[in-house]
């Protein structure tokens, strides 16, 4: 983890990577706004990985990159030179990369008529050309992480930043967003916007955020709580939490086969990254079997679960009863002090242990197998032993 001290450039106002959150929750921009924000910033491993990335490829410079890190700028690079080259043919232009305005991470607003900010964004790289006296737009995301994004035709953040490079840098007669995503598979993801669909978007992010003003704006709970500052306070989000199987139900689950494919693709660094993750995971999955288990029967069984016997653990011994079944099948000898000191011997070990020894001179006192002596032996002293139950197990019930 790492802490910063946390300035904002966004001048405290929705901004393109929280619209998404907007449209599916307009009351949470009042939310957030009733939450007084932190004087300082906590970044995770997975987030300063992409600030490193994405740092090395607005300088251009990956020599200080770790090895992991390298491969994903690399490859996020090679993905946007084959990006601006088939946008240039696209529109026909002769034009090189090289000879294109670049915009790399920096903060372009959208503002109303009058002029007044609305929201802004952050473009990771936006190329501008002129082409027949008309001027296009290319913008790229870079996504350095393991989440699925939303694929670029129904992105917010694309849209916002596109509209905000259109109202600082444009009019574009033509744009292209696009998502160059890179970490455990390469992904790209694009989509076109004419003129008309750029005026639309405008009129869409007024309208969104106009919304999100009201005093009686909507909260909705989703998968875009999941960053927003007032999710511990928000009621809604906690009722959408006692729905487990509305997420839980959406998940699919990879084969084996898909899953090894996909670790052989990992960096040694991401690899170490995993398995220290793993008590965290083990974890998890024991509270939630342990909540399972503690469910009412009746409640388990509609989930299609139970609770399946494990079978039995010795609980008590009567030691006296032991020794004495001992003595009469002349195992034992009460008037030799080494075979007292042998009996008190066993009744410190741990069961496993104490039955190997027992088993061991049942067989050759009695000139029995291995098998017929372990057989002899619970024979004899399991009416001298109590036991339990041992913790249920759960169980999925087959259809």
């Amino acid at each position: 983890m790492n802490t910063t001290i946390q300035t904002d450039e966004r001048a405290g106002l929705v901004s393109a990577s929280g619209f998404e959150r907007i449209y599916n929750c307009p009351g949470s921009m009042a939310a957030e706004a009733a939450i007084p924000k932190p004087a300082t910033e906590t970044s995770n491993d997975v987030a300063l990985f992409g600030d490193r990335v994405h740092a090395a490829l607005e300088s251009g410079e990956l020599v200080d990159l770790a090895a992991n890190e390298e491969q994903v700028a690399v490859k996020i690079r090679q993905m946007e030179h084959l990006a601006v080259d088939q946008w240039l043919t696209d529109l026909g232009c002769n034009e090189k990369a090289e000879d294109l305005v670049v915009i790399r991470e920096q903060r372009s607003w959208v503002t109303d008529a009058g002029g007044n900010k609305l929201t802004s964004a952050k473009v990771d790289v936006a190329y501008i050309v002129e082409n027949r006296k008309y001027r296009h737009c290319l913008l790229l995301d870079a996504k350095t992480g393991f989440l699925e994004v939303t694929k670029a035709s129904a992105n917010w953040q694309l849209r916002v930043g596109i509209v905000a490079l259109d109202k600082e840098h444009g009019p574009f007669e033509s744009a292209r967003v696009a998502i160059a995503q890179y970490r455990l598979q390469e992904k790209f993801s694009r989509c076109d916007y004419e003129r008309s669909n750029l005026d639309h978007a405008y009129n869409e992010i007024v309208f969104h955020i106009s919304r999100a003003q009201q005093p009686d704006a909507s909260r909705s709970a989703g998968k875009w709580c999941q960053y927003c500052r007032a999710l511990s306070h928000c009621q809604t989000a906690a009722a959408n939490a006692l729905l487990p199987s509305v997420v839980a139900q959406t998940i699919s689950l990879p084969k084996k086969a898909d899953i090894e494919l996909r670790v052989n693709e990992l960096a040694p660094a991401d690899l170490a990254y995993i398995q220290s993750r793993k008590t965290a995971a083990t974890n998890l999955f024991e509270a939630v079997s342990n909540r399972l288990k503690s469910l009412p029967e009746d409640e388990l069984k509609v989930l299609g679960y139970e609770l399946a016997p494990t079978g039995m653990n010795p609980d008590t011994f009567d030691i006296a009863s032991i020794y004495g079944v001992l003595v009469k099948e002349k195992l034992l000898d009460p008037n030799k002090p080494e075979d007292a000191a042998l009996f008190r011997s066993w009744c410190k070990m741990v069961l496993g242990d104490m039955k190997e020894s027992l088993v061991e001179r049942i067989a050759l006192r009695k000139e029995l197998s291995k098998k017929d002596a372990e057989r002899w032996l619970m024979d004899g002293i399991k009416p001298h032993i109590t036991y339990k139950e041992k913790a249920k197990a759960l169980k999925q019930i087959k259809p």
